[in-house]
């Protein structure tokens, strides 16, 4: 047999193979979610946002952008007032813009945890991803050429 034709069979061969052992081994974590207790089910779920979650990531985000900050690092729609980025509707209709924290604070406030962390969870990656530019910039020089 040419080489040509004993790779094509080898590989025809490792791919029955694999879907195969994929297809045995999704039927059996699918049968084991099945067979779990509602109550074990549940306590997997995540627990639902409320203000204590809101509260405590305020101040891990208010940290963070401070960190960032302190180094020259902090991005334009984490607090910065003539920001637009974020934007949230009231259950009213009526449309909010500004600033991640700015918007996530107003949703706080009506009520809307779930919009407000997921705002603070944008805020927070900014800021982190803010100090690591800054940091990983420091020393960088102009080319030669400028």
């Amino acid at each position: 047999m040419n080489l040509k034709k004993q790779l094509t069979t080898s590989l025809l061969v490792a791919s029955v193979i694999t879907v195969s052992a994929c297809k045995d081994g999704s039927k059996n974590e699918v049968s084991k979610v099945k067979e779990m207790p509602k109550q074990e089910i549940q306590t997997i779920a995540p627990a639902k946002n409320t203000m204590e979650t809101y509260t405590s990531l305020v101040k891990k985000v208010t940290a963070a952008v401070n960190k960032a900050k302190s180094v020259g690092g902090e991005w334009r729609d984490v607090q910065w007032r003539k920001s637009k980025y974020a934007s949230w509707k009231d259950e009213n209709g009526k449309k909010h813009k500004g600033s991640l924290m700015k918007v996530a604070e107003i949703a706080a406030k009506a009520g809307d945890y779930n919009t407000a962390i997921k705002l603070l969870k944008s805020a927070m990656s900014q800021a982190e991803l803010g100090y690591k530019q800054a940091m990983e910039q420091k020393n960088l020089k102009a080319p030669s050429y400028l």
